[in-house]
Formats: structure tokens, sequence, C-alpha cells
């Protein structure tokens, strides 16, 4: 529920900014998440979800190796900010902002710090956070009609509330710990490098879908730009479902295979797949549907759109297979194979701007065929790149998607 809240706060903000805001004034507030997206994701360093295992290994250094990355978070925010706006990429957003909020966002790696520390620490962040993202979204609603000012200000500070009331326990809890060394930098810059293939593909998939975004700021207008940018974070943030089924395949999976169960494994693979395909037939069904309530609504006005059949088709085709994307993503994680993830997003970055520029590239539905593009070019390239260390997968695939025969039933002799 707690990470249900927070991924659905941001949902709801850019919804209702949507809706609410007038067009210039919503593009500013989507312009401002997306630099602050594309530096957040340089200032991940790839160590979101690798954290767990890293910190598990070395809890003695928690605080050290904490104070290592929120130093480099802070740095590379303000730099990237300050290039921002020395390149003129800001639309008049100031680079403080954007700095703030690339570094109140990139803080939601707390997450993978509580689960590094065990259940109760899980638990005792799900609540804090159930709490201050409730609250947070009540005074986001005021805001858009009092201060669109203090609304920018507060789009991720809940992270900074949540570290405050997570780390004050955790800081009396872990005494004598000193101040971070050189052997602690070269503990984390070991890790870093590990982790640089997770890293260039965040970098890469969010790079691209936010820069895109700009680009069609200039290309199609406002309108039609805003309308993307809900697409992209409406099907982002329902990649929370596969990921919540992630949760609990996943660990069993990485098991198996460690304890070379290969029958074990390809059962959970196929459990797996098929529940994360069902979830994606959902999905792509109810986010076509949801962008037709937001923007029928506004058929009467020309800063909004009345999705065509064709529109509706993209946007559905696009949320099932960048959906369905997540359970490859783990399967790349089983081959080790990390390289995969990188082709996969430069694929779909090439593809997908290519598709827009060969369709004309001046409006809405070019827009959308490039982004669909990029999902399906960001799906197949790993197979075409690796069609070995992906056969496991492609046969448990097919294996769910060929319908198996009924056994016939004997019948038995009558009473």
């Amino acid at each position: 529920m707690g990470k249900a809240l927070a991924a659905g706060t941001q949902i709801l903000v850019v919804l209702f900014a949507a809706r609410v805001l007038a067009p210039d004034d919503a593009n500013l507030l989507f312009s401002l998440l997306a630099l602050s997206a594309i530096l957040t994701a340089v200032a991940s360093f790839g160590a979101n979800g690798a954290l767990v295992p890293f910190l598990y290994r070395h809890p003695d250094r928690i605080l050290a190796i904490l104070g290592l990355l929120l130093g480099g978070k802070m740095l590379v925010s303000l730099l990237g900010a300050v290039m921002i706006a020395w390149l003129g990429y800001a639309q008049n957003l100031p680079p403080l902002l954007i700095a703030w909020t690339a570094f109140s966002s990139a803080l939601l790696f707390v997450d993978f710090i509580a689960e590094s520390r065990g259940n109760a620490d899980v638990d005792r962040i799900s609540r804090i956070k159930f709490v201050v993202f409730g609250a947070g979204i009540l005074l986001k609603i005021v805001f858009f009609y009092l201060s669109f000012t203090v609304l920018l200000l507060t789009l991720y500070a809940e992270w900074l509330v949540i570290w405050l009331f997570y780390f004050l326990p955790v800081w009396r809890t872990m005494p004598g710990q000193r101040l971070p060394g050189l052997g602690d930098i070269a503990l984390l810059g070991k890790f870093l490098a590990s982790s640089s293939w997770v890293w260039l593909s965040a970098v890469v998939s969010f790079g691209w879908t936010r820069a895109y975004f700009l680009i069609l700021t200039a290309d199609i207008g406002v309108g039609p730009a805003n309308a993307y940018f809900v697409v992209v974070r409406l099907i982002e943030g329902f990649m929370l479902v596969p990921n919540t089924l992630a949760m609990r395949f996943f660990p069993d999976m990485v098991a198996r295979q460690q304890a070379e169960d290969e029958a074990g494994l390809t059962e959970l693979r196929r459990q797996f797949l098929r529940r994360a395909m069902q979830a994606a037939l959902a999905i792509a069904l109810a986010a076509p549907l949801m962008l037709a309530v937001l923007y029928g609504w506004g058929s009467g006005r020309p800063d909004h759109l009345v999705m065509s059949p064709l529109q509706a088709l993209l946007v559905a085709f696009a949320a099932f297979v960048l959906i369905f994307r997540v359970a490859l993503s783990r399967e790349i994680i089983l081959t080790g194979f990390l390289a995969l993830s990188i082709i996969s997003y430069l694929a779909g970055a090439i593809a997908g701007f290519s598709v827009y520029q060969l369709s004309g590239a001046d409006d809405y539905e070019d827009a959308l065929l490039g982004y669909a593009a990029f999902a399906l070019a960001s799906f197949v390239g790993p197979f075409l790149a690796s069609p070995k260390r992906l056969h496991p997968f492609r046969h448990a695939l097919f294996t769910i998607l060929r319908p198996t025969p009924r056994a016939s039933r004997k019948k038995g002799p009558s009473a």
C-alpha cells in the first residue's frame, strides 16, 4: 500500500495537472518533471535495487555509503541543472528548482536501504510513506488552486520527510560508525562499476522518453505534447503491478537457478509470465479508457484531444509491451548479461525517433507511433542481440501462448 500510494500520487498530480492547469502551466510542470527525471536517472548511479544485497553484505558501513551516495546525488543534481540552464532547455525553469526536484526524487532509493535491513524496516517505512504521501496528495490538490510555485516546490518533497522520520531512529541504532573513508570510496566505486549497465539503461530509457517530450513540445505544440507526457506517466505508474508480481516470484526463481533446479525454474518462469501477461492485458485495456475519460471531457477545448480509435490502439499496444517487458527485465538479470538492458533501450530510442520522423513529426498520432515503436524495439532488441541466452524465456512464452489440449476423460463403468 505504501508503494501504491507513492506511485499513485505522482500519477494523480499529472492527471490533475492535465485537467485543471492551463496548457502552458501544465507544460511547465511536465517540463520540470521531465528534466528532473533525466537528472534523477543520471544520479541513480545504477544503485537502486542493487543496493539491497550490497548493503546486506556490509551492514556496518550503511551510513558511510549513504553519505557518499547522497553527496554524489546532490552534486549531479546541481551540475546537471546548471548544464540544462546553460543549454537553454529549461523553458524558464529556475536551475535551482530543477536541482531541488531532481535531488528530492532521487531520494526514493531509501526503499532499498530499508529492504537491506530486513522486513521490520520495510514495514516501518511503508507505514511512514502511507501517512506522508496520503497527506501530501491532499496538500498538492490545495496547491493546484492556491499556489503553482509551492506546487512545484513540493512535487517530491515527501521523500525528504520520509528520510527524516526513517533515519532519525536508524541513526540512534548505529553508534560508532565513522565518516566515509578511502576504503568506503573504493568499496562503493567497485559496486557502482558492477552496476554500470543498469545505470546506463536507466539513463537511456528516461533520457529518451523525457527528451522526446521536450522535442514534441517544440514540434507539435503544447497540448499534444502534454497528452503524450500523460500517456508515458500513466503507463510507468502501472508498472507497479508487474513489479509487485516480480517481488513475489523473482526471489524463488533466483534460488532455483542457484540450486540448478531447471524444472522448478521453468515452472516458476511460466507462472510469472502468465500472470505478467494477464496484468499487461488488463492495463492495455485500462490505459486508453482512462485517457479517453480525461481528454473526452475536454472535447470543447482546443488544448485537449479526443482520442481516435487508432490512437487508443497505439496506447494499448505500448502499454501491453512495456508492462510485459518487466518480465523480460527480470530474465535479463537471471542471465547475468546486463548489457542486454542498454541494448534494449538504445534500440527502442533509435527506432522510436526514426519512426516519429518518418511518419511526419507533425501531430499527436506521430508521437504515439514513435512511442509504440520504442516499446516494440526495446522488447525485441534483446532477443535479436542474444537469442541463445533468452531461449528459456522465449520457450516459456511460446508454451503459455500455445493452447494446451485437454486430456480426454475416460468414462468409467456405470454404477
